[in-house]
């Protein structure tokens, strides 16, 4: 399986359990990807054993099914 067929596999059992909603319409894994409806809100916490990843700056990007992309960068210390 390759890389990105590993991700989407990843993607669609994230644990509802690390999700936390924040208004009615709900964000929750999809088959393919996390579903986020129209005017959902959440925190997702995505648990990882850091200590293999090096100290860095790595970048986020979130793309919806329009193509719009929100990016962010996330410090590793």
């Amino acid at each position: 399986m390759d890389l990105f067929f590993c991700i989407l596999a990843k993607i669609s059992s994230f644990p509802v359990s690390n999700i936390r909603n924040k208004y009615v319409a709900k964000v929750k894994p999809g088959e393919h990807s996390l579903v986020i409806p129209l005017g959902a809100k959440a925190e997702i916490n995505i648990e990882k054993n850091t200590s293999d990843i090096p100290t860095g700056i790595y970048k986020l990007e979130l793309m919806d099914i329009s193509g719009i992309t929100w990016k962010t960068d996330i410090a590793k210390e």
